[in-house]
């Protein structure tokens, strides 16, 4: 009787341990989702709480960087460092160093001012979309956090 329920245990964990990789794929039809959003190219997840997640594709590292967004107006972190992003104007100009320094913190919280925010975007999107596009994208995003925001990051992996 024992070895009937010892089996029968073991078939069940057994059904759970292989299909557990099956429903952790993720969900199917993301576009019908009303918090998702695809506009920079990338799947962009604004949650109930109000946390704002991003993976945002990275060419220069060959991998992809989880962007977790939390704004101040909502949320305190006490332990985040506050941190001043300048506008990078050229290869050697000082935001060249701040966005080193930032990439430097992964998975530790960060506070950006509005400002700070808006040129770490713009830096973002520069060498890329040029200084106009990248100007309008820091204008649009960081007008959502007028009191600045908590932001971290992981980079998934190498």
């Amino acid at each position: 009787m024992k070895s009937k329920i010892l089996g029968m245990a073991v078939f069940v964990l057994a059904v759970a341990i292989l299909a557990s990789p099956v429903m952790a794929i993720g969900p199917q039809k993301a576009e019908n989702n009303p918090n998702a959003v695809f506009d920079l190219g990338w799947p962009m997840l604004l949650l109930p709480s109000g946390q704002f997640t991003e993976w945002v594709p990275s060419a220069d590292l060959g991998t992809t960087i989880l962007f977790q967004h939390k704004n101040a107006d909502d949320f305190q972190i006490r332990n985040a460092f506050v941190m001043t992003i300048r506008m990078a104007t050229s290869p050697t100009s000082p935001g060249v160093a701040d966005m080193m320094a930032f990439f430097s913190e992964e998975n530790q919280w960060i506070y950006l001012s509005q400002n700070s925010y808006y040129n770490f975007l713009f830096n973002s999107f520069v060498q890329k979309a040029g200084p106009t596009v990248a100007g309008n994208i820091a204008a649009y995003y960081s007008s959502m956090y007028t009191s600045g925001l908590y932001i971290r990051f992981v980079i998934i992996g190498n």
